[in-house]
């Protein structure tokens, strides 16, 4: 259980993209697979305000016009939201892909008092008191460090050594420190 991990990987945008929402809790990842539907849930909030206004008599006050133009106003607004959301989305894999591929393979050393990690661009050597958590995620062991995570690929662990100990393994030495 002390002999450090050395292994070699090359993070890919989906492993990066895995490893950024594996910090989520179960209810919100589920949310995230149903985006639309939560998208739909303030047009539907605003379905009923108007049923409401309509039976109670408040359409007839304001009028039908000016409540059918405040929908249309509300929803076309949902709708640019969605797509500067979509772009935005979309950039950010972009640059994350271009920095992948400048970065090239990563090596990197787990040990009992920190973990290096080694690439074309730079290296960085963090002790086991500045990691959040060891988190199990969908193919890899994410390491979060505040609003940083290092995915871990299971694929680029060693011949004998399980994800399943790998995290074991990580978690002791971060408990430890």
């Amino acid at each position: 259980m002390t002999e450090p991990v050395t292994l070699r990987f090359h993070p890919t945008p989906d492993l990066v993209s895995r490893a950024m929402t594996a910090w989520q809790e179960p209810w919100d990842q589920m949310k995230a697979r149903r985006f639309p539907l939560r998208f739909m849930v303030p047009m539907m909030v605003a379905g009923l305000i108007v049923g409401v206004a309509a039976s109670s008599g408040l359409l007839d006050i304001l009028g039908t016009a000016a409540v059918n133009g405040a929908l249309f106003g509300f929803g076309l607004g949902m709708v640019f939201w969605f797509a500067m959301h979509r772009r935005q989305v979309a950039k950010l894999s972009a640059f994350t892909a271009t920095r992948l591929a400048r970065e090239g393979d990563t090596e990197a050393r787990f040990d009992a008092t920190s973990r290096y990690f080694t690439n074309a661009t730079g290296q960085s050597h963090i002790h086991w008191a500045a990691i959040d958590a060891v988190i199990d995620t969908q193919g890899a062991t994410a390491l979060r460090i505040g609003a940083m995570i290092h995915p871990v690929p299971d694929d680029a662990l060693p011949p004998g050594l399980t994800p399943g100990a790998f995290r074991a393994r990580l978690s002791a030495w971060r408990g430890a420190a």
